[in-house]
């Protein structure tokens, strides 16, 4: 099993992303991240986490690590 790590899940891109894992004959587990609690994306994956938009680079790469 791979871990994948799909930033922005509550975009049409992200959730496209998330879409295609979840449809892939690769086992894997999604982490999802978005700057919104409330991205329905982050419901869609197997680990959701908010994290501060990337506007904020010191802050974004502080979580990232």
């Amino acid at each position: 099993m791979i871990t994948i790590l799909i930033t922005g899940v509550g975009g049409p891109v992200g959730q496209a992303i998330v879409k295609a894992a979840r449809g892939s004959a690769i086992p894997c587990r999604v982490v999802g991240t978005d700057r919104s609690p409330l991205a329905v994306g982050l419901g869609w994956v197997d680990s959701p986490h908010v994290i501060p938009d990337a506007s904020r680079p010191e802050e974004y790469l502080a979580v990232m690590r």
